[in-house]
C-alpha cells in the first residue's frame, strides 16, 4: 500500500532499485532508463519481456520466474530481479503468465510445458553423449522435471497432460542416468589414474581458482574506486557475490551523492544508514538478533532486518560481512 503522507519515488537510478519495490509491493510503478513494473509484473524494456510476476492467493505470495534468455542486458535484469525476490516461493516457467488458469491446458500452458520438455531432453542428450559435466546436466534435467511437476501441481494440471509429459518426467528421475554415469566415471577413473596426468588436472585447477580470485578481487577493488570496468567480468563477478561462490553483499560511500551503495546496487542516505548504525550497535550490545521481530527495523521503510550478529547482518536479500559495516563507519568517523 502506498503512503499517503508523503511523496512515492517512481524513478529510480537501476533496475536493482526497481526491483526491490516491485518485490515489496508497497506501491503501485516504478521505472528505471529500461526496465519498470506495474502492479504485479515487472518488464525489462517493455511488455514483450516480462520478467516476473508476483502471484497473491490468500495472502501467499508466489513469484512467477521466467526462463527465457535474451539479450546481455536483460540477462542482467533477470539476474537483479532473481535477487531481489529469491527469499520468496518461485515457480519458473517460459512464458511468465498474465493470469492464473487451473485445471485447464491454455495456450500459456502449452507454450510452458513445451519448454520444460525440450530443456529435460536437450540435459539428457548431454548426460548421454557428453564427455565432461554429465552429473551438472544430469542435475539439469532434474531441476527442469522438478521444475514442471512444481508447475503442473500449482496449476492443478497433473491430470489433464498427456502420457508423454509423465514419462518425461519419470525418464528425467529415473536411476538409469545415475548408472550410466559411474559407469562412465569409473572408465575415466582408470584413464585418469595416470599420475602424470592427475598432476596436471590439479595443476590446471589452482591456476583457475587463482584466476577467479585474483579478478573478484580486482573488480571489487574497481567497484569500491568506483572504476570503470570490463562488463562481462563484472557480471560474473555480481553474480558469485550474489551467490553461488560467496552469497555477500559489500559496501560502498559515494561522497558525490552523500550516499551508502551496495553491491547489489540499492542505494541509502548517510543520515539513514547512520541512524541504522546506532541501531546496529544497541543490538550488538543485547546481544544480537536473529528475526525480523527480534531486530525490530525496517530500513528505507522497505527492506526488513532480520538478523544482526558480531559477523554479519542480514537485511532483505542482502546478506552483508559485519567488516563492511564497520569499514564504512571508519570511513565516515561514525565510531
Amino acid at each position: 500500500m502506498e503512503t499517503t503522507n508523503k511523496r512515492v519515488k517512481r524513478v529510480f537510478n537501476n533496475i536493482s532499485e526497481v526491483a526491490h519495490v516491485w518485490a515489496y509491493q508497497q506501491q503501485s510503478d516504478a521505472k528505471c532508463r529500461n526496465a519498470y513494473f506495474e502492479g504485479d509484473t515487472i518488464y525489462s524494456y517493455g511488455r514483450h519481456f516480462p520478467i516476473a510476476r508476483i502471484y497473491n492467493k490468500d495472502g501467499k505470495k508466489t513469484v512467477f520466474f521466467t526462463t527465457r534468455t535474451y539479450s546481455s542486458t536483460t540477462s542482467k535484469h533477470v539476474n537483479d530481479v532473481y535477487m531481489a525476490c529469491r527469499h520468496m516461493d518461485m515457480l519458473y516457467m517460459h512464458n511468465v503468465v498474465s493470469y492464473a488458469v487451473f485445471g485447464e491446458l491454455d495456450y500459456d500452458h502449452k507454450i510452458n510445458i513445451g519448454d520444460f520438455l525440450g530443456n529435460i531432453s536437450e540435459s539428457l542428450r548431454k548426460v548421454e553423449k557428453g564427455r565432461t559435466s554429465k552429473r551438472r546436466y544430469l542435475g539439469d534435467a532434474i531441476r527442469y522435471a522438478g521444475q514442471l511437476e512444481a508447475y503442473l501441481r500449482f496449476f492443478r494440471l497433473e491430470e489433464v497432460v498427456g502420457t508423454e509429459v509423465k514419462e518425461k518426467i519419470a525418464d528425467a528421475l529415473s536411476d538409469k542416468w545415475n548408472i550410466h554415469i559411474q559407469e562412465f566415471e569409473e572408465k575415466e577413473a582408470k584413464r585418469l589414474a595416470d599420475p602424470k596426468l592427475q598432476e596436471k588436472r590439479e595443476k590446471a585447477q589452482k591456476a583457475r581458482d587463482a584466476k577467479i580470485q585474483k579478478e573478484d578481487e580486482e573488480q571489487l577493488t574497481k567497484w569500491r574506486n568506483f572504476e570503470t570496468y570490463n562488463a562481462t567480468v563484472y557480471r560474473k563477478w555480481s553474480s558469485r557475490r550474489g551467490y553461488g561462490y560467496s552469497p555477500l553483499s559489500y559496501l560502498r560511500y559515494n561522497a558525490n551523492k552523500e550516499r551508502i551503495e551496495t553491491s547489489q546496487h540499492v542505494e541509502v542516505p548517510v543520515e539513514t544508514a547512520h541512524l541504522f548504525y546506532r541501531h546496529i550497535q544497541v543490538m550488538l550490545r543485547k546481544g544480537g538478533c536473529n528475526s525480523a521481530q527480534c531486530c525490530d527495523y525496517k530500513l528505507l521503510n522497505t527492506y526488513t532486518v532480520t538478523e544482526i550478529t558480531q559477523d554479519r547482518i542480514v537485511v532483505g536479500c542482502h546478506r552483508i560481512p559485519m567488516s563492511e559495516v564497520e569499514l564504512i563507519a571508519k570511513q565516515l568517523k561514525w565510531i
